[in-house]
């Protein structure tokens, strides 16, 4: 879109981390620099906020960190455009 000409400006369009530990309180706390350990849910949450056009999107995904990686436990909530635009029209 070509709002973004050099990284010093990308905090005007995202403003949050991209993460959060997820645990008895919704957002757990956790310490920076801390070393993910499995068992760990934490989330995943790019979001680009355009204030200028009055809109906003945020994709969260819940994480499962293993001993091999992490298990996305989201992956079935629907995140296309269109089929969430189908979803809705079936309410």
């Amino acid at each position: 879109m070509g709002l973004i000409e050099d990284a010093a400006e990308v905090g005007k369009y995202y403003m949050h981390g991209v993460s959060h530990p997820i645990g008895i309180d919704v957002h757990d706390i956790s310490l920076a620099g801390d070393v993910l350990q499995p068992g760990w849910i934490i989330s995943n949450e790019p979001g680009l906020y355009i204030d200028e056009e009055a809109i906003g999107i945020r994709i969260e995904d819940d994480l499962l960190i293993t001993e091999d990686g992490c298990e996305v436990l989201s992956k079935d909530i629907i995140k296309d455009p269109d089929e969430i635009e189908a979803f809705m029209a079936e309410k």
